[in-house]
């Protein structure tokens, strides 16, 4: 199995503005912007493809952390504490499989060049790849490019300006001014992102023969598991046991790893839901009920742009879906469901019983099956695939 690299980013990246955008008020494609602006100057300043392939994925995942900030800070709350976010993106990133050394990119991005930043370096202590995310990060925040209009060209001028030599190297702000002339910056706000960014990039192509996909997959899993207490081995447990079963029905090794990448993003649209929702340690009402039964949807949204993917869209957006026709987002029937997506559906429910929860200790293996019987025989769960789970995880 092959993927297009630069879609499964991209991917995430609007997994990523749902939290951005209901966390710090950041608008949609806040990590495309970016990711256009960065790659933009370092091109002008010579860098080869690879490099910007891997500073476009730095500047995507620069706020990767940011999910685990809702244990420390508010929704709406400025993050105080830089240097923390900045550390755990840094860490989280070393599951990428970069083509160059990308070391201190995510850990230095909030830096300014005067050494004002939260780890105090300063000029070239700074790597340069950070200085360009700054730029482009803190220009976004601070300037609203996804509103830009021919009259705000005059405040960004003013903004970088004002900034040369504290915050930003006055080299790269000669820079941006040179290449982002109004009608660019207008074409970035107007829907055109997205091509600007293809044409911009070559293609990066990774594979799962060489356990790039599997990087990957853990990488993401992470990160969705991290934006709630009450799930944080959720993916990566799934992940991991549809890889057993897979095993145990003589799939082969690329099957395999589709099902383990399908289990990983499964839940990547609870980045989209509400995290007092996710972390109600009692029951929802309806309002709630309906709000967190989005996610599946999301799910679907945020993984279908992604070319030659659908068996594991499919399988992971349908993994609350009910052989009589009453699960959800798509209201499937068993004649619409196959054996991988049944597998999902009946794994999500194994792994949501049996692990701890803030609430509740998890149930053992016998109260598990004994629960998911009584939901076979009301139409819900495969009964076959049901008693292999018995027997492989007895």
């Amino acid at each position: 199995m092959t993927l297009n690299f630069n879609d499964l980013l991209f991917a995430f990246s609007s997994g990523l503005d749902y939290v951005e955008r209901s966390f710090i008020g950041v608008t949609t494609f806040h990590a495309r912007r970016v990711a256009y602006i960065s790659a933009s100057i370092g091109e002008a300043l010579g860098m080869d493809d690879q490099k910007l392939l891997d500073l476009v994925t730095c500047a995507v995942l620069h706020d990767c952390a940011l999910p685990r900030s809702y244990y420390t800070y508010p929704a709406g709350s400025p993050i105080t504490n830089l240097a923390e976010h900045c550390l755990v993106g840094e860490k989280d990133v070393q599951d990428i499989p970069f083509y160059t050394d990308m070391k201190g990119t995510v850990l230095y991005h909030h830096e300014n060049v005067d050494g004002s930043g939260p780890f105090h370096k300063k000029g070239n202590e700074i790597p340069e790849t950070a200085q360009l995310i700054h730029l482009a990060d803190r220009l976004d925040a601070e300037c609203h490019l996804d509103t830009y209009r021919d009259g705000s060209f005059l405040q960004i001028q003013k903004f970088l300006q004002s900034q040369c030599g504290i915050m930003f190297d006055p080299k790269h702000v000669e820079l941006f001014l040179d290449i982002f002339r109004p009608d660019l910056l207008l074409q970035m706000q107007n829907g055109s992102l997205a091509a600007l960014l293809k044409n911009k990039l070559p293609q990066r192509i990774v594979s799962h023969a060489e356990g790039q996909l599997r990087d990957l997959a853990l990488f993401f899993a992470k990160i969705i598991d991290s934006k709630s207490a009450f799930t944080r081995r959720h993916s990566i447990g799934i992940a991991e046991k549809a890889k057993i079963m897979a095993q145990y029905y003589g799939y082969g090794e690329e099957m395999q790893e589709k099902l383990y990448f399908a289990g990983a993003v499964h839940d990547i649209g609870k980045l989209a839901v509400s995290n007092g929702v996710l972390e109600k340690p009692g029951k929802l009402d309806d309002k709630e009920y309906a709000h967190i039964k989005t996610h599946a949807w999301y799910t679907w949204k945020i993984l279908s742009g992604i070319d030659g993917m659908d068996d594991i869209v499919r399988w992971a957006s349908y993994h609350h879906e009910k052989l009589d026709g009453k699960g959800y987002p798509f209201g499937k029937t068993a004649d619409d469901l196959d054996q991988n997506s049944r597998l999902m559906a009946c794994l999500d429910i194994y792994q949501a019983l049996t692990e701890p929860r803030p609430y509740k200790d998890g149930f053992s293996h016998e109260k598990t099956m004994s629960m998911m019987r009584d939901m076979v025989s009301r139409g819900f769960l495969d009964g076959t695939i049901t008693e292999d789970i018995n027997h492989v995880f007895i």
